[in-house]
């Protein structure tokens, strides 16, 4: 079967850029962890954005690893599909390529693991959103006490406009949920069972990280 070189070339780019990950994230990994243990614990804020700092090096880490090799890759794949008389391959002046290591016959089962770990994770987070947009949507309620209190702590540690409070009894830990439209989802026996000064705390938490998506974004 004869695959076009451009997919070839990306399949071999794409797998490197995978097995270069390895490495990178250890060395991401590595990295936080010694910024966190020489940041004092009291400085929340410089934690935070330290984590943030991770992530995105780890979600750009195999991006622009893919921006490196996928030209180099797809020209070597191009020239592998050079035809002779005979049938055989050849690259111009340094004769037929062999496998750059043994690792390369691996490679498009590597990906092909990749794709089908993408596909599954993908569907689990949308099967749990889908769940977590029903409960909000068919299975919670409104307390009129529980939205009083989200406004007094709103007020006090600077809230966000439109968020709002829902309480059910189908979850077992508060969730915020959107962004846009946030809803912060408090079990029934959470309201039912907690103080106030406990139920504020965890509406402040929750707002929280409202405000920090906010400051990340504007």
């Amino acid at each position: 079967m004869n695959v076009p070189a451009e997919v070839m070339g990306w399949v071999e780019a794409l797998g490197w850029s995978l097995v270069h990950f390895v490495w990178q994230g250890l060395v991401i990994g590595a990295a936080f962890a010694l910024v966190r243990a020489l940041l004092p614990r009291e400085n929340s804020a410089a934690r935070y954005a330290s984590g943030l700092i991770a992530l995105g090096l780890l979600a750009l880490s195999p991006l622009l690893t893919l921006w490196v090799l996928w030209p180099e890759s797809v020209a070597a794949t191009s020239a592998l599909q050079v035809p002779l008389a005979d049938g055989q391959s050849l690259v111009s002046g340094f004769g037929a390529i062999e496998p750059a290591s043994q690792w390369s016959d691996l490679l498009p089962w590597l990906v092909l693991l990749w794709i089908a770990g993408v596909i599954l994770m993908t569907g689990r987070a949308v099967h749990q959103w889908r769940a977590l947009d029903r409960i909000a949507t068919r299975l919670a309620y409104r307390h009129a006490e529980i939205e009083e209190l989200l406004i007094a702590v709103g007020s006090r540690f600077g809230g966000m406009a439109g968020a709002r409070v829902l309480v059910s009894a189908f979850i077992d830990t508060p969730t915020l949920i959107g962004w846009f439209k946030p809803v912060i989802l408090l079990p029934a026996a959470v309201v039912i069972g907690f103080p106030r000064q406990q139920l504020e705390l965890i509406l402040a938490h929750e707002l929280g990280h409202l405000r920090r998506y906010d400051h990340l974004v504007n």
